[in-house]
């Protein structure tokens, strides 16, 4: 139950993004069906494209492209505490070793956002079949 929550919420963000893009581009306000397509494909893939790519940087994060970023900011940020010495993690081993019992799961994303990129390759077809 609870990975049917997170493709729910997963879902219901990307639905919203897909109105205020639908919204943003006119498609309330669109005459032919040619330009409610373009408005629909393109809303669409605004949202598969912000949810999927919001999942790429979750499995790049998994991967541990950005620990040295992180470590750097948290070794950066503790030189201003009164015990520098006293931090979790001393040495980047220990703070990668850290990071990576904790990685978060990225499938939905990466599945909701690739659905509503197909729906929008959809919504191509037919604003090419009827313009």
């Amino acid at each position: 139950m609870k990975t049917v929550w997170k493709y729910l919420i997963t879902f219901a963000v990307a639905a919203v993004i897909c109105v205020l893009a639908l919204w943003a581009r006119g498609l309330f306000s669109a005459a032919g069906t040619a330009e409610i397509m373009r408005c629909l494909s393109d809303g669409f893939f605004i949202a598969g494209f912000a949810v999927g790519g919001y999942g790429l940087l979750v499995v790049c994060s998994n991967g541990g492209a950005f620990d040295i970023l992180a470590y750097g900011m948290i070794c950066f940020f503790s030189l201003f505490r009164k015990d520098v010495k006293n931090r979790k993690a001393k040495t980047f081993y220990e703070y990668r070793k850290a990071k990576s019992e904790n990685r978060h799961s990225f499938a939905y994303l990466l599945i909701v956002g690739l659905a509503f990129v197909l729906i929008a390759v959809l919504f191509v077809v037919l604003f090419y079949v009827y313009s």
